[in-house]
């Protein structure tokens, strides 16, 4: 695997929904780095990354503005990765059971499938929380080339 990559710097975005746009345009835009990222691919992880900037606002925030949502976007010659941080109360994606689409859909539930897109977005999740160096809850959302 090579070791060549290159990072977006921290960026910091209020914890507001009408900045989705933005946090999605930013990240599409520096998976433009990744030549060899089919563009089915980058609409993944930008899918991905709204899910997960999503859930942070609404439900780790419970849509507190004034807090905020960091993301890093990593373009390595074999792998992106985008990292995001926040501050809310832990909460491990990982710890989610997949949920059944089938009864889902009969019982017409809606939401809830936030972090199921995340995973089918997206090659590997990983969380740490924030006991981790940084004080930060990181989630790394990771797509590997093919």
């Amino acid at each position: 695997m090579s070791t060549r990559q290159s990072s977006s710097p921290l960026l910091s975005f209020p914890a507001q929904t009408s900045q989705l746009a933005t946090i999605r345009e930013v990240v599409s835009t520096a998976l433009g780095c990744a030549s060899w990222l089919p563009p089915a691919s980058v609409d993944a992880i930008v899918l991905a990354v709204d899910e997960a900037c999503t859930n942070v606002i609404e439900h780790g925030y419970q849509s507190d503005g004034s807090k905020n949502v960091m993301l890093e976007v990593v373009v390595g010659a074999d792998e992106v990765r985008v990292n995001i941080f926040d501050s809310a109360p832990s909460f491990d994606p990982r710890s989610r059971v997949a949920p059944d689409l089938d009864k889902r859909i009969q019982a017409g539930k809606r939401g809830g499938l936030g972090v199921h897109i995340m995973r089918s977005s997206v090659d590997d999740v990983r969380y740490e929380p924030s006991a981790s160096q940084t004080g930060l809850n990181q989630l790394t959302l990771i797509k590997r080339r093919m």
